[in-house]
């Protein structure tokens, strides 16, 4: 539902299984800003998504409600939120000379609720700036050092892999950001899933 009105499956979005996708169409009817649309579930609590339209890449937030379980498996770009299940554009990997699973500074955000507002990218420095918790967490290409700052007091945080650039989209060490930001992080090596559940 956006605006009171019930959205029509297949004009404005597709289903396929739990992936929920919005038309192109419905897209472009859609003004530059923020939009809430809701689903109608038929058990539990109807989720709201917030929809941010800027240009031709528009972008989903999804806001966390209670211990919500996010789940990523390496080589498909989908992730589950919950049951809610949505497509990336890019897929997490992991990096084969540290064995780290590497995903896309989005996949965090998203399975945290942080608004495109709370992230920055420098392109002088090199570095990804996530806000989120209290937490000002400040990643440099490349580096092994984060920088962390809550309430005013910055310490710096030694992690095993970098954040790199792969495809012009910036990677970041899934387990260490996720920890950072006081997360429970899981690893099924049968499946090559991981999960976050904050």
């Amino acid at each position: 539902m956006y605006n009171g009105v019930n959205l029509v499956k297949g004009k404005d979005y597709t289903v396929n299984g739990n992936t929920y996708t919005f038309t192109a169409e419905f897209i472009k009817t859609l003004e530059a800003g923020s939009h809430k649309i809701t689903f109608d579930m038929a058990s539990g609590s109807d989720p709201v998504f917030t929809l941010t339209v800027k240009g031709d890449a528009p972008s989903i937030t999804i806001p966390k409600v209670g211990n919500t379980k996010t789940t990523l498996t390496i080589g498909n770009p989908s992730m589950t939120v919950g049951e809610v299940s949505i497509q990336m554009d890019v897929a997490p990997y992991i990096d084969p000379t540290t064995g780290r699973t590497l995903v896309p500074v989005r996949f965090i955000a998203t399975a945290l609720g942080i608004s495109d507002n709370n992230i920055s990218w420098n392109s002088e420095n090199r570095t990804v700036t996530i806000i989120h918790g209290g937490k000002i967490v400040v990643l440099a290409i490349d580096s092994n050092v984060v920088k962390v700052t809550k309430n005013g007091v910055t310490v710096e945080v030694i992690i095993d892999q970098p954040a790199v650039i792969t495809n012009d989209r910036t990677f970041v060490p899934f387990r260490a950001v996720a920890e950072i930001f006081d997360c429970l992080v899981g690893w099924d090596e049968t499946t090559k899933t991981v999960s976050l559940e904050k």
